[in-house]
């Protein structure tokens, strides 16, 4: 399980690390969207800074953002930060951003936690 999910006042941070694959995606998700306090997170900073690699394809980072689209229909607007420094992986963030259809939903990639949270908090 190469993730830590943490949950804040206002939102919830997921740390990745090592190899991180579609399963720990969708289960991160999962474990998320169980707990009690996910109807009042306003925002979702996935930190993929440390991650050595992420091994999914486009058309799976296309597949995360439509399950996150399911999702939207429990909360009220929610903001997601991806924070990805090796180009492969800001690539594949954005394709995520991208496919966040939802109108009370807004996705956004950042280089540092800094810059994701005062976004993801204003």
């Amino acid at each position: 399980m190469p993730y830590k999910v943490k949950f804040q006042a206002t939102g919830v941070i997921i740390h990745f690390y090592g190899v991180v694959t579609r399963d720990d995606f969708i289960a991160s998700g999962q474990e998320m969207w169980g707990q009690q306090n996910w109807d009042k997170a306003e925002y979702e900073i996935a930190d993929l800074s440390e991650a050595i690699t992420v091994d999914i394809s486009e058309d799976c980072a296309m597949e995360i953002a439509h399950l996150d689209n399911a999702a939207t229909l429990s909360s009220l607007r929610h903001k997601v930060a991806i924070i990805a420094t090796k180009p492969e992986v800001i690539h594949l963030a954005q394709i995520y951003a991208k496919s966040v259809v939802n109108w009370n939903w807004e996705a956004r990639t950042f280089n540092d936690m800094d810059s994701a949270l005062a976004w993801a908090t204003e």
